[in-house]
């Protein structure tokens, strides 16, 4: 036989759950935004939940090489900070002039470490076919040129009730496995 709960108390602690529930709604929440072109007031394409310290890549065909490099950026309250460029050639320190920047060898690759803070409130990403600039968050990729010619990202934060429509938009995107290539990028070294 189940507990009877006066109603008083049933009705508290209903209360107590609205107002929790409330507080998480109304609880600042750090979202990396994408807009097509140029960042816009309101509806951006899509949210994705990136809190501060975290690390996302931006992945492409090198033009010079035609192999994957990729940028790893770190996210800041204020926005990014490029943190290592890595790909499959140390010709990346003398392409990338990253002063105080060390070149070390992780397995196959070459990961430019930036000692020195370079950091940017946003991103603006041309997106062409060439270069198949690819926004990598965990082991998801996002072929940027599958939303637009530009694509700019950035960081907001707000409330999590301000973000559920980007939030769910951001599960509509053409988010895949990453291609064979670009597979290492996945990986935190």
């Amino acid at each position: 036989m189940g507990t009877l709960i006066p109603a008083g108390l049933s009705l508290a602690m209903g209360g107590l759950l609205w107002a929790a529930v409330a507080r998480a709604a109304a609880t600042p929440v750090p979202v990396m935004v994408l807009w097509e072109g140029r960042p816009q007031p309101g509806r951006p394409l899509a949210a994705v939940v990136v809190h501060d310290g975290a690390t996302v890549a931006l992945a492409y065909r090198h033009s010079v090489w035609g192999v994957v490099v990729a940028e790893r950026l770190e996210a800041t309250q204020e926005g990014w900070r490029l943190v290592a460029v890595e790909g499959p050639t140390p010709d990346i320190a003398s392409y990338y002039h990253i002063a105080r920047a060390r070149m070390t060898r992780v397995g196959e690759r070459y990961r430019l470490d930036v000692d020195s803070p370079i950091e940017t409130a946003t991103l603006v990403v041309r997106a062409t076919a060439v270069g198949d600039r690819t926004l990598v968050v965990g082991a998801r990729c996002l072929a940027l040129g599958r939303l637009g010619r530009s694509v700019t990202i950035g960081r907001l934060r707000g409330p999590l009730a301000r973000w559920v429509g980007a939030l769910r938009r951001a599960e509509r995107l053409p988010w895949s496995r990453c291609p064979p290539d670009m597979r290492w990028v996945t990986q935190v070294a």
